[in-house]
C-alpha cells in the first residue's frame, strides 16, 4: 500500500498575534483597541454597507439610526439627532441621498479602510437616495404650507 505523502498546509497566524490585524491606523489608537491586542483579543473593524446606511438613513433617520450604525453611540451626531427629532427627519433624508449616490471607492475609504474584496452598493442605495429625494422635498413642502396657512389666519387647522 502506498501512503500519502504528508502535506503541510502553512497555519494562518492567530488574528490576535499581528499588528497586521489592524483595520486602520486610527484603530490602532483607541484606548479600547490597544487593550484588546494587549490582552490577545485583536481587533477588527466590521463591514459597513452603503445599501443599509442609506435605508436606516431613510427610514429611521429622525432618530439618527444611520449614525449608530455607522459610528456607534460614543459618537455624539446620533444623539443630536435624537433631540432635534422634527429636522433631523428632513435630514435623514438628505443623509440617504448622499449616502446612496456617494461613490463605492469614496464610501469603502471612509467607513471600511484597510478592507478588501468589498462587493459594490447596486440599485438598491441609488433607490434609497431617490425616495429619500422624493420624501425630503414632499416634507418641505409640506412644512411651507402649514408655516403659510399659519401666517395668512393665524390658526393651523
Amino acid at each position: 500500500m502506498s501512503r500519502t505523502p504528508d502535506v503541510r498546509v502553512p497555519k494562518s497566524p492567530p488574528f490576535y498575534s499581528a499588528p497586521a490585524t489592524w483595520a486602520s491606523p486610527a484603530a490602532k489608537s483607541s484606548r479600547w483597541a490597544k487593550m484588546a491586542f494587549f490582552h490577545g483579543i485583536g481587533f477588527a473593524m466590521k463591514y459597513r454597507s452603503k445599501t443599509l446606511a442609506a435605508w436606516l438613513a431613510l427610514l429611521l433617520g429622525g432618530v439618527g439610526a444611520h449614525w449608530f450604525y455607522l459610528g456607534g453611540v460614543r459618537k455624539l451626531r446620533p444623539w443630536i439627532y435624537l433631540v432635534l427629532f422634527p429636522l433631523s427627519c428632513v435630514v435623514g433624508c438628505a443623509d440617504a441621498i448622499r449616502f446612496g449616490l456617494m461613490p463605492d471607492a469614496r464610501w469603502h475609504a471612509r467607513y471600511n479602510p484597510g478592507q478588501e474584496h468589498l462587493p459594490s452598493a447596486g440599485g438598491l442605495a441609488v433607490t434609497a437616495a431617490i425616495l429619500g429625494l422624493g420624501l425630503g422635498a414632499a416634507s418641505v413642502v409640506a412644512l411651507l404650507a402649514i408655516l403659510i396657512q399659519w401666517l395668512l389666519t393665524g390658526a393651523v387647522a
